[in-house]
């Protein structure tokens, strides 16, 4: 009796355990949303506003990719996972705004296949490594920033060149990137590489 009750109880703690790691998934997830809607909004806003004055048919799309992009970024799941495919067109999404904000200035490539499409990823994991891609460097259409993502082995890769790096300061202790690693961690280890080669900046999830 004393072994069955003993059972029981270490099962109900792990049952509480996985819980109390789920609602903290949430609440992260949350907080990512509740950090980076407010500044992009702000951009994105004052972009629409320039683009209305400027080119109308450009500020209708620029509107529909806003919209598709807000769509997007407000899924959510029991579980905290997303699609590769999903996390993919919020990529997508932002990017082509940014590429009608900025330009020939940036240039990106998603080339990932379709069969990777149905595996997952913690929501929210890769639009953030594309917006620090474009936070922490300096780019000009005379020296473009180029963003892939890209496939290997069971891993998806953001790359980027580096261009003359801004002086940032939002992220100076690499928060977001650490807030990555442990995010991955509640489903895989070492699941999150990261790469700084000079020249090259290299993200890779499992």
């Amino acid at each position: 009796l004393y072994f069955l009750m003993n059972d029981y109880f270490k099962n109900q703690l792990e049952l509480e355990r996985s819980k109390l790691d789920k609602l903290k998934e949430r609440a992260v997830n949350q907080m990512l949303r509740q950090q980076v809607q407010p500044h992009f909004l702000f951009n994105a806003l004052s972009s629409l506003k320039s683009l209305i004055k400027k080119d109308s048919m450009m500020a209708e799309s620029y509107l529909l990719q806003l919209s598709d992009y807000l769509r997007g970024s407000f899924m959510t799941s029991d579980d905290g996972l997303a699609t590769v495919k999903q996390e993919l067109k919020l990529c997508e999404d932002y990017l082509s705004m940014q590429k009608i904000r900025f330009k020939e200035a940036i240039q990106y490539k998603i080339c990932v296949s379709e069969e990777t499409f149905k595996a997952h990823l913690p929501i929210f994991s890769l639009q953030p490594l594309v917006d620090n891609a474009l936070k922490h460097n300096h780019y000009t259409i005379e020296s473009p920033l180029h963003i892939d993502i890209t496939q290997e082995d069971g891993w998806i890769i953001v790359r980027n060149n580096v261009c003359a790096r801004k002086i940032a300061t939002e992220d100076k202790n690499n928060y977001g990137l650490n807030n990555l690693k442990e995010r991955f961690s509640y489903y895989l280890r070492d699941s999150v590489i990261i790469r700084d080669q000079g020249l090259c900046f290299e993200v890779h999830v499992k």
